[in-house]
This record gives C-alpha cells, sequence and structure tokens, in this order.
C-alpha cells in the first residue's frame, strides 16, 4: 500500500477512533446522567423517608409521654381506690362487728325473754291450778254452807211454827 492510501486509512482510522471515543464518552457521560438521576432520586427518596420516621418518632414519643402521663393517672387513681377500699373494708368490719355485737345482744335478750315468758307460763298455769282448786273448794264451802243453810232454814221453820201454835 501506498503512503497516501495508508495515511488516508490512518487518518479514517484515527477519526473514526476519535469518533468512537467521543460516542463512548457520550455513552459514559448518558450512563453517569442516569445513575446520578437514579441515585439523586433514590436519596431523596431516603431523605423523604428518614424525614417521615422522624415525624413518626416525634408521634410516638408525644404518645409516649401521654400514655406515661395516663400511667401516672391510673396509678394514682389505684392507690386513692386501694385506701378507699381499704377504708371501706375497716368500717364494714367495724359495722359488722357492732352489728354482730347488736344480735349478740339481741339474742342473749331473746333467750332471756323466752325463760322469762317460760317461767310466766309456768307461774300461770300454778295459777291456773291453784285457782281451779279454790274454785273446788269454793264451791264444796258454798255447798257446805247451802246444806247447812238449809238445814238452819228448816230450824228455824220449826222454831217459827212451835212458837205461833197456842200452848
Amino acid at each position: 500500500m501506498s503512503f497516501t492510501t495508508r495515511s488516508t486509512i490512518f487518518s479514517t482510522n484515527r477519526g473514526s477512533l476519535g469518533s468512537v471515543q467521543i460516542y463512548n464518552a457520550r455513552l459514559t457521560a448518558d450512563d453517569f446522567t442516569v445513575k446520578y438521576e437514579t441515585e439523586l432520586a433514590m436519596h431523596q427518596s431516603v431523605e423523604s423517608d428518614i424525614h417521615g420516621l422522624h415525624e413518626i418518632i416525634d408521634d410516638t414519643n408525644v404518645t409516649w409521654l401521654q400514655l406515661q402521663t395516663e400511667v401516672k393517672a391510673l396509678k394514682e387513681e389505684l392507690l386513692f381506690m386501694k385506701k378507699n377500699h381499704k377504708e371501706e373494708i375497716e368500717e364494714s368490719t367495724i359495722a359488722v362487728t357492732k352489728q354482730s355485737a347488736k344480735v349478740r345482744a339481741a339474742e342473749s335478750t331473746l333467750t332471756e325473754l323466752r325463760q322469762m315468758a317460760q317461767s310466766l307460763e309456768i307461774d300461770l298455769d300454778s295459777m291456773k291450778n291453784l285457782k281451779a282448786s279454790l274454785e273446788n273448794s269454793l264451791r264444796e264451802v258454798e255447798a257446805c254452807y247451802t246444806m247447812q243453810m238449809e238445814q238452819l232454814s228448816g230450824v228455824l221453820l220449826h222454831l217459827s211454827q212451835s212458837w205461833h201454835r197456842p200452848r
């Protein structure tokens, strides 16, 4: 090959090589642009997620503080309820003790009243028997006196007739 042909081929190759290098450089630049845009979008998405997570953390912290306040209030209420319950139990125990004492006293009084009623019933029965006995004695005495009166009436009648009779 001749020098001109060679130099033409060489310079064509060089021109082609430069075009290929420019083309490759453009492709590389395009790849970097796509990668940059992808990375930028990913970075923005991650930053957005981080911002969202910060909001969630803030909301969670606020909720946590509210829950701690509620727990504290509930613990105080529980202590108050325990105290009131204890006082109510003590009051109930005192009331039950007083009522038990009253019941025992009432039972004792009832027992005494039953014994008294039983004693009175026995006395009543004795008095009924005494009354019946006295009534029987009275009837016997009345019968005796009636008989004596009849005898005396007979004697008086006889004496009265004897007085009135002429002598």
